[in-house]
């Protein structure tokens, strides 16, 4: 039998309210405040360089909150740059194909062409302007920083603090680890809802027992953590991370054999002794595996 799995939570608590009002949280007021204090000042994660593996990769990333056009592009000097998608001409979108590789960027109004590094580089009838200069038309840059291989981007104009300040002790805890992982497979879903409610849904496995009875019933919970939705937690300044154990006695049925066999598993797995990945507790030694989670959240 199973060892049975206890709840830990390591970090300040004691001033979390037990209870939330949603309703306060989903006004159009306090999204227009949690827009400008929040997600403009934070450090976001919006790719990896996995995503741009080549010299002219890019990839188009659109943010509607701010009605913001990105372009994520590996430039010829290997370096992982974005750009504002707009041209520095009439500001008309620069870059209309989602993902590709390119050797630099023309504007299909007036032919205004842009380097991958973002450096103004042709302009048509380039003597019908008086007084300009390139040096200061290039691509508009957004603040970036990568992160084991993940992508940042802060959209302040200037950061109140730098990537390691903000994600604070967790910074050096995963080197060598995001770098071994790769990207199988994608999916996006477009959810008319209040961001509050989307991330709520993936903070806990409660629901895994009902919602995902035919499609993933038992890789968490089972004899060792019958409350799957009790998983061990750190709280940071910022940011909060679980560890949810997987579950030994999981009995993979035909359809998931079949799957295993042909495909490769979506659910990040890793086994205890992994070497340089934290967990939020030492678990039993019985249990084979770990679901690690991280949301990164900037605080008022």
């Amino acid at each position: 039998m199973s060892a049975q799995v206890d709840s830990l939570i390591r970090g300040v608590v004691d001033d979390l309210p037990s209870r939330i009002n949603v309703g306060v949280q989903i006004t159009p007021e306090h999204y227009a405040l949690e827009k400008e204090s929040i997600w403009r000042r934070a450090w976001m994660s919006i790719g990896h360089t996995q995503d741009v593996p080549n010299k002219g990769s890019y990839f188009v990333y659109d943010i509607p909150t701010f009605n913001y056009s990105l372009i994520v592009v590996r430039g010829q000097d290997d370096q992982v740059r974005i750009f504002h998608n707009i041209c520095r001409h009439r500001g008309n979108k620069l870059v209309r194909e989602p993902v590709g590789t390119r050797a630099g960027f023309t504007c299909n109004f007036h032919g205004w062409s842009f380097n991958t590094q973002g450096d103004l580089r042709l302009i048509t009838d380039v003597n019908e302007f008086e007084k300009l200069d390139k040096e200061q038309l290039g691509m508009f840059p957004v603040h970036t920083e990568i992160w084991n291989s993940l992508i940042f981007i802060n959209l302040a104009k200037e950061p109140h603090c730098t990537l390691k300040e903000w994600l604070g002790e967790m910074y050096g805890q995963y080197d060598n680890y995001f770098e071994n992982q790769e990207k199988v497979a994608s999916f996006k879903a477009i959810v008319n809802t209040n961001w509050h409610l989307a991330v709520n849904a993936f903070t806990e496995g409660y629901h895994t027992l009902y919602l995902h009875k035919s499609t993933a019933r038992d890789y968490q919970g089972g004899k060792s953590n019958p409350q799957r939705h009790r998983p061990h937690m750190d709280f940071f300044d910022r940011h909060h991370r679980y560890s949810a154990p997987g579950n030994p006695d999981k009995v993979f049925v035909r359809g998931e054999k079949l799957a295993a066999k042909y495909g490769k598993l979506m659910i990040p797995a890793f086994d205890f002794n992994c070497e340089g990945l934290p967990l939020a507790s030492t678990p039993p030694s019985t249990t084979n595996g770990h679901l690690m989670w991280l949301n990164f959240f900037q605080t008022l």
